[in-house]
């Protein structure tokens, strides 16, 4: 200190100085530091590939459920495919079973009904009135002298016998075919499947045969 210099002089410059530092740091206060901006920058691309990467693992995360998800679902459809051709299959078995089972009694009881048809129907045929045989000549026919009044035979046939059973009959007696042989009743050809009743034939009957020669 000076001698000129008092002490009062001395505290005025000192109280300036505080006033004029007081001001700087405040100034100093309001302006941006350059590093802290640049360390926030750094930190917040940080925190961004940060969320980033945890954002991906998430939606890779949700597809791989999703995936398990369907695949199980196809999975239990299957299961329930295979159990239903299952149940399918064992209930065919139990109808087959239950038909194998059933059978014999369906048979036997069939065998029961035949045994009494058989019974009535002989019954019925014991009870019904037998059919009567007819009586009649066979005579044989010439287109050149016309019927012949001998070298004939009787035989004996229901009224429900067939012309063709009566060919068949002739030919046991006479030795001739059976296609050889024309049967003429009341001026007309007999077809083979008409039966002696249908004909008109009866008792004490004159039936005239034409043998054609053979070809």
């Amino acid at each position: 200190m000076s001698e000129n210099e008092k002490p009062e002089d001395i505290l005025s410059e000192f109280g300036k100085l505080r006033l004029e530092t007081n001001g700087m740091h405040s100034v100093f206060g309001k302006m941006p530091s350059t590093s802290a901006g640049l360390v926030s920058n750094v930190a917040f691309e940080e925190i961004r590939e940060e969320q980033m990467k945890f954002n991906k693992e998430v939606l890779e995360t949700l597809q791989l459920m999703r995936q398990e998800i369907k695949d199980n679902q196809e999975k239990m459809k299957k299961e329930q495919e295979k159990v239903l051709k299952e149940v399918e299959a064992i209930r065919n078995d139990m109808k087959a079973m239950k038909r194998d089972s059933e059978a014999p009694q369906v048979q036997e009881a069939g065998k029961i009904d035949n045994k009494k048809v058989n019974q009535e129907a002989k019954e019925i045929k014991k009870s019904a009135p037998k059919e009567k045989c007819l009586k009649f000549h066979i005579l044989p026919w010439s287109f050149l002298s016309g019927p012949s009044s001998g070298n004939g035979t009787t035989v004996e046939m229901l009224p429900t016998d067939t012309i063709l059973d009566l060919k068949k009959e002739i030919e046991k007696k006479g030795n001739v075919p059976v296609l050889r042989q024309s049967i003429f009743f009341n001026q007309r050809n007999s077809e083979d499947q008409q039966t002696i009743g249908e004909c008109g034939i009866e008792n004490g009957s004159n039936v005239y045969v034409i043998y054609r020669s053979g070809g």
